[in-house]
Order: structure tokens, then C-alpha cells, then sequence
């Protein structure tokens, strides 16, 4: 069905231009005007129709079939001719880029979208699909390098910054994720998206054992966004497993600027508890009572 349609939308377009072309030519008739079109013109139609081409035959995607490789061959191969005859059209080089990568031509599909990079300088999106590109067949350090060139050109975009701290946490480039995230949050406006993923590497780290680095990504979160109780609660729970008093201080620090925060008292409630100092405790679970009696109130108002 999608052969038909783009096969359907080829026809439409020369039929279009042979309409055109034709009221040119009773025109340029009626004037005793010979009809021409300048080499760019015939340019742009001959890469639209190599285009077009590979468009169909891009269509096989999917199988592994002889003939589905012979198609996919048959679209780089349109996809490249349309790329000699008009090379400053962006989208040509990613299509002919994602055929390689199916044909697992990964050197040809990295040198197409090296290429676009320098046929659309100051442009962000072809420096990230070559990023891309590189981390997808297995070449990380080179995905780091254009990934950074990727955030020259555009700071505040911060899926870059999402996409190469995975990779830094990949290689244990520990310092290097942390140190990225502190650049994403001073960068990206609003910086909430980083500072929430900085949280979600904190709880990564965690999983993975990593615990003394899960407490610094948890820390820069909890400071970079205000009254947010889940970043403290997390790094109390760490600290009570071998430093209690640690743990209280954690709750106590952001009860200041939380000082009615249910999770965080009834956390110090707890922490109280396991540590038999049951009046501090008992004294926690009251204040938590009248927070919640003062909710209640403003909610009756």
C-alpha cells in the first residue's frame, strides 16, 4: 500500500509538471518563444525522480530476502544518484544513511552522514545523527565527539545531554555524568527534564550498587529543584544502612526548606524509630498529625 501511494505521489508530481510544462509551452507558442529549462531545473527533476525511486524501493524494509537486499541496494543506489545532482537538500543524506545501515554498510552509512554535516554547517540535526549513527555501530568515543560538537551548536537542547551521559555511563565515565548534568541544568530553560534524569541516573547508579555515586546525582537534583522531597528521601535511605546520624542530618537539612513535607517527617519518624530514639519519634509522627489537620483545614475553607 505505501509503494502505491509514493508510487501514486510520483505520478501526481510529473503529471503536475507535465501540466505545467504544457501551459508553458501553449504559452510560449502563442508568443513564438522556444521552451527551456535551466541546468538547475533539470537538476532538481532528476534527483526528485532518483528520490522518488528510492522511496519505492525503500518499501522492501524489513525482510532478508535476496530480493529485499537487492532492493535496498537499488535504493542507495537512487538515493546516492539524487545526492550527486542536488547535495544541499539535508533530508537525502539520512535517507540514504538508514539504507546502508540496513544493508550493515556502517562505514558508507557514517561517511553519507559526515558528509551531510559539511554540506549544512551551523546545522544541529546532522551532527546528532551522526552521533547517533556512530553509537549505534559500535563506535562510541566517536559518538561522544559529535555529540559535544552537537551541544556547541545548540546548549539548551537537552536530549543531547540525556543521549551522551548514557554513553559516559556505558564506559564508567562516572565523573563525566555528573559533570555533563551540572552543564545541562545551567544550560537548558526550564531545566526540570535534566534535573528529573539526574535523579533517574541517581536511582541507576543505585541499582547497580554504585551507591556513593547514586548520593551525588540525588544531591544535584534535590539542590536544583525546590521542595522536591524524593531526592533527600533516597539518600537517607542510603545513609541509614551504615550512618544514621548521617541520615537524621539528610531529613533535618531538607525539612528546613520543607518544614510540613509528609514524606520527609514521616521518614525522620522512622529513622527515629530504628534508631531508639522513640520520643523524637513519637514527637515526628505528632507534627505529621498536624500537618495533616492544617490540610484538612485549608482544604474546608
Amino acid at each position: 500500500m505505501r509503494a502505491r501511494l509514493r508510487l501514486a505521489f510520483v505520478l501526481f508530481l510529473l503529471c503536475a509538471g507535465c501540466g505545467t510544462i504544457k501551459n508553458a509551452a501553449q504559452k510560449d507558442r502563442a508568443e513564438d518563444r522556444p521552451l527551456s529549462l535551466s541546468d538547475d531545473e533539470v537538476r532538481f527533476a532528476r534527483a526528485l525522480a532518483h528520490y522518488g525511486q528510492g522511496l519505492i524501493y525503500q518499501d522492501s524494509f524489513g525482510g532478508t530476502s535476496p530480493a529485499v537486499a537487492k532492493d535496498l541496494a537499488e535504493a542507495a543506489t537512487n538515493f546516492s544518484a539524487a545526492l550527486d545532482l542536488d547535495p544541499h537538500t539535508a533530508r537525502l543524506y539520512p535517507a540514504l544513511a538508514v539504507v546502508y545501515l540496513s544493508l550493515k554498510e556502517n562505514d558508507k552509512a557514517v561517511e553519507v552522514l559526515r558528509k551531510a554535516c559539511l554540506a549544512n554547517p551551523g546545522r544541529v540535526q546532522p551532527m546528532i545523527d551522526l552521533a547517533v549513527a556512530c553509537e549505534k555501530t559500535g563506535r562510541p568515543d566517536e559518538a561522544i565527539t559529535f555529540f559535544r560538537r552537537a551541544l556547541k551548536l545548540s546548549p539548551k537542547m537537552e536530549g543531547i545531554y540525556r543521549e551522551l551521559a548514557l554513553i559516559y555511563f556505558q564506559q564508567k565515565k562516572n565523573d563525566q555524568v555528573l559533570a555533563l548534568l551540572k552543564e545541562g541544568i545551567n544550560h537548558v530553560a526550564p531545566p526540570d527534564s535534566i534535573v528529573n534524569f539526574c535523579y533517574n541516573m541517581g536511582k541507576l547508579y543505585e541499582s547497580v550498587g554504585m551507591e556513593d555515586h547514586a548520593v551525588k546525582f540525588y544531591k544535584l537534583a534535590g539542590t536544583s529543584k525546590a521542595k522536591w522531597p524524593d531526592p533527600f528521601v533516597r539518600i537517607a535511605s542510603i545513609y541509614m544502612k551504615k550512618d544514621m546520624p548521617k541520615a537524621l542530618r539528610t531529613v533535618d537539612h531538607a525539612l528546613e526548606s520543607m518544614p510540613d513535607e509528609p514524606k520527609l517527617l514521616f521518614l525522620l519518624a522512622l529513622l527515629y524509630n530504628n534508631d531508639k530514639q522513640f520520643e523524637k519519634a513519637i514527637n515526628a509522627f505528632q507534627r505529621i498529625e498536624k500537618t495533616a489537620e492544617k490540610s484538612e483545614q485549608g482544604d474546608s475553607k
